[in-house]
């Protein structure tokens, strides 16, 4: 065995399609000085299993709706859904007898930098998204003045203008607002509600503390136009035991306390959206969705750098879809550092988001087994597999998921690594399945009967388009347009839409003189009859939308993470047509 095969980095590896492609000297290099030092973790013995939870125990079956939470209109938000705008959705998914109201990461991303909008590039898995607050909610505890004056209604009616979500007109309402609300707090608050915060700092500990030290750091870096996270700011506050650090923090204790209180109002906000649905039987809970890493100069990694790979980023090898391969820009964890720490900073990420879910999908569960590192300077093209103690990872998670009785999914997509979704099965960790990509040895898409047992099944992801969408096309069109595509490129790929939509019709029982309508229903009629334990409706599809949330392999060419849904959220929650291509996927 080669020094980097007993340090988990294999010489080459297969991309789809089976061609083997060789990991370049530079390459192997640069991992393995990252991992060299520490011992190799041993061989995990653990049989641990993850929750089950009892409606899916003896062959029961369970369903949701997925929804973009940044994505709701309603009459009273501020220009983003928010955290009451979610305690509307569960109830009405609780009253169509849902199990689960699924949403996208809702972790802390850059308050100082609003622009950076997207959910799975987060400052900290750890913590909350604090855009998600809504002020008027926080008013009523807070006995705040009127916070909607007149200059906040000109920022709210902007931010709330179009189809497309401004960040930064969100952030520029809400942050008055959010200063008004800390400003009451400190001067109003009773004692009941002080001991309340108190003890919501004293259980966030160090990580906690760190977090609101970084906020305050990057508003005030930011004041200063130096954006772009810790990488941009001097190299003294790169580190936060710096002594430059320690003085900051003792001058700015009213900032830290700020970002602090603001990672209070959104745990009670979310506590209180999570347990809108605890009176219906079964309840519906939150299935909540959890990043597969953390922006590099980030929150997350700027307070607990020990456990981060330095001078790597996160992604994917070539492929057909992706010739030049993936580079996801985040920051992985290291291996030998997470098995020398017991795998805490795993766990840490796990329950900050269990503590509000009844599931949880980990994006890219496949980096249990192996990640894509890619060194600095260097191409997607050029990276090189890491492996990971995947039976530890398996173990540690299905040990938080009975702590927090919560089921989980790992997102399983892409070339996976041989026996790792066998494995996930033995953990009780569902594997996932998308419809109009789930095919048997022959290539034909899989009927009814054919799903495995230990699956979430879903017909659309925010990675690709709504039903509607993939019918008509749109999506095809959009792309063309962004790569300036020929007529022959279009042609081809709309003739493989015409292949793909034909053999699904005949799984799902439509043909194309079917509505979109009644595509939707059908599909998620399919899914709804298929052995999956659990089967998500997108509200994209529910609400017949045609554009897709994210366009993978673009930035600003297409509006991602920024699309909003058609219509106010009281409205098509009243609405026969929504209700009933929701109750599709109803089990």
């Amino acid at each position: 065995m080669t020094e980097y095969e007993s340090l988990g980095l294999p010489t080459s590896y297969h991309i789809v399609g089976g061609e083997r492609r060789e990991v370049p000297e530079s390459t192997l290099e640069a991992l393995a000085e990252i991992l060299r030092g520490y011992d190799a973790p041993p061989a995990s013995l653990s049989q641990a299993k993850a929750y089950m939870p009892p409606q899916l125990q003896d062959g029961g079956k369970a369903w949701g709706v997925a929804v973009q939470l940044y994505a709701l209109r309603s009459k009273r938000n501020w220009g983003i859904g928010d955290f009451t705008d979610l305690a509307h959705v569960v109830r009405w998914a609780a009253d169509l007898g849902a199990d689960y109201v699924g949403v996208n990461p809702l972790h802390a991303l850059f308050l100082a930098d609003p622009a950076r909008r997207s959910p799975y590039y987060p400052s900290s898995r750890l913590f909350l998204n604090v855009l998600y607050i809504d002020p008027e909610a926080a008013a009523v505890g807070e006995e705040a003045a009127e916070l909607r004056t007149p200059e906040t209604e000109a920022l709210i009616a902007e931010a709330r203008a179009g189809d497309r979500i401004d960040y930064q007109s969100v952030a520029a309402a809400k942050k008055p607002a959010f200063e008004a609300l800390f400003a009451a707090f400190e001067a109003n608050a009773i004692d009941a509600r002080r001991t309340m915060f108190a003890q919501f700092r004293e259980a966030g500990g160090q990580a906690l503390e760190r977090h609101a030290l970084f906020e305050a750091l990057a508003e005030h870096h930011a004041a200063k136009a130096c954006w772009g996270g810790f990488h941009a700011w001097p190299e003294e506050y790169q580190d936060p035991e710096s002594d430059a650090v320690a003085a900051f923090a003792a001058e700015h204790q009213d900032r830290i306390r700020f970002h602090a209180y603001l990672q209070w109002i959104a745990k009670l906000q979310l506590d209180d959206a999570a347990g809108a649905g605890v009176a219906a039987q079964p309840a519906t809970t939150l299935y909540l969705d959890l990043a597969v890493g953390a922006a590099p100069d980030g929150s997350e990694v700027w307070s607990g750098a020990d456990a981060y790979a330095r001078g790597v980023r996160l992604g994917a090898p070539p492929d057909p879809m992706a010739l030049s391969g993936q580079d996801w820009g985040l920051a992985p964890m290291n291996p030998r550092m997470l098995a020398a720490q017991g795998y805490a900073p795993l766990r840490a990420v796990l329950a900050a988001s269990m503590t509000y879910a009844g599931a949880l999908r980990i994006d890219h569960v496949l980096g249990y087994d192996r990640q894509f590192w890619i060194p600095k300077d260097a191409t997607a093209t050029t990276g090189g597999y890491v492996k990971f103690p995947r039976g530890d990872m398996i173990a540690a998670t299905a040990e938080e998921s009975q702590a927090h009785h919560c089921l989980v999914i790992g997102e399983d997509l892409g070339t996976v690594p041989e026996g790792l979704t066998e494995a996930l099965h033995a953990a009780n960790i569902l594997s996932y399945e998308v419809a109009r990509w789930t095919r048997d040895e022959e290539g034909n898409f899989q009927t009814a009967e054919d799903y495995p047992r230990l699956c979430l099944a879903v017909a659309s992801t925010h990675d690709i388009a709504p039903i509607p969408g993939w019918l008509s096309g749109t999506d095809i069109e959009a792309r063309a347009a962004i790569e300036d595509q020929t007529e022959d490129q279009r042609a081809w790929t709309r003739g493989e839409r015409d292949a793909e939509r034909r053999g699904l019709f005949g799984v799902w029982g439509v043909h194309d003189g079917h509505s979109p309508e009644e595509v939707v229903e059908a599909a998620h009629r399919f899914l709804a009859r298929s052995n999956a334990a659990v089967v998500m409706a997108a509200l994209e599809d529910v609400l017949l939308q045609e554009e897709q949330v994210n366009m993978p392999g673009t930035m600003d060419e297409h509006p991602n993470w920024a699309v909003r849904y058609a219509s106010d959220l009281e409205d098509w929650t009243k609405d026969e047509g929504a209700r009933r291509l929701a109750l599709a996927a109803a089990r």
